[in-house]
């Protein structure tokens, strides 16, 4: 089975039917990430039509400012919710310093579903890696993930540490190269995340909705075979057998559990 550990799939909007149709042919499993809550509901409904999405309720850290005043109906879908995502922190993207401690404060209320529910987290840390692992340990969370990693080799040690998966996304394939301005730290990275840690993404659909997620997921896949020096079935299987775990247990996602247990027997 495929993963796809971080996706935007309610934005594929007027291509949703193809993406899930991708989902179904392709043998994937993908943790659906929101921003909002009109965002989440529609990511609800696309679930509802199969069990190879896993629905992540989430705010990114670059709205916290619209959100952070009103914060109840937040709380309340966060402990409703079997997943959270995209949440975190951004240290990147988000230059002004003010807002910083807001985002904190938003993190900090999914960190408390989190734990409270032993929820799924989908995390942003760009450019915040070091804040966000320290947050992380104030808390008992088992079902961390770090999408879109991009940190550097010793990050990697501390996250490993933690017990916190590291997903990658087709950011780190050679098309990247020269793009991204930490690309060769992140391959450092890759060649050094624990197996048992490992995953795959997408973050599609970007600037390209009218691309199912399988194909920039299997560049990834084959990108990973590379960087790590194993066949593309093994990256496969171990993604796999690592959403398996992330999964298992967690209150409202027995189906998704059961299917990732189907593939593995």
């Amino acid at each position: 089975m495929l993963v796809d550990a971080h996706c935007h799939l309610e934005m594929y909007a007027e291509n949703i039917d193809m993406a899930l149709r991708d989902l179904e042919e392709n043998e994937m499993m993908m943790i659906a990430v929101s921003n909002g809550i009109p965002s989440y509901e529609r990511t609800l409904a696309a679930a509802a039509k199969t069990p190879r999405i896993i629905p992540a309720f989430g705010i990114t850290p670059h709205n916290a400012a619209d959100v952070i005043d009103n914060p109840e109906p937040i709380r309340e879908y966060a402990n409703r919710a079997s997943a959270l995502g995209e949440v975190g922190l951004d240290r990147f993207f988000e230059r002004d310093p003010t807002h910083y401690p807001i985002q904190a404060d938003l993190f900090d209320l999914f960190l408390q579903a989190a734990e409270k529910n032993d929820s799924i987290l989908s995390i942003h840390s760009r450019g915040a890696d070091r804040e966000v692992l320290e947050m992380l340990n104030s808390y008992q969370i088992r079902r961390a993930v770090i999408h879109g990693f991009d940190a550097g080799h010793e990050v990697t040690q501390v996250a490993a540490e933690l017990g916190v998966f590291m997903s990658f996304s087709q950011a780190v394939t050679r098309e990247y190269r020269g793009i991204i301005p930490q690309w060769t730290e992140i391959q450092t990275a890759l060649r050094h995340v624990p197996d048992e840690l490992l995953l795959s993404e997408t973050d599609a659909p970007g600037m390209s909705p009218d691309i199912p997620p399988s194909r920039p997921l299997k560049k990834v896949i084959d990108h990973l075979s590379e960087v790590r020096g194993i066949e593309r079935e093994e990256v496969i299987q171990q993604t796999a057998a690592n959403m398996a775990r992330l999964v298992k247990g967690v209150p409202g996602l027995s189906r998704q559990a059961s299917l990732l247990e189907e593939i593995g027997s």
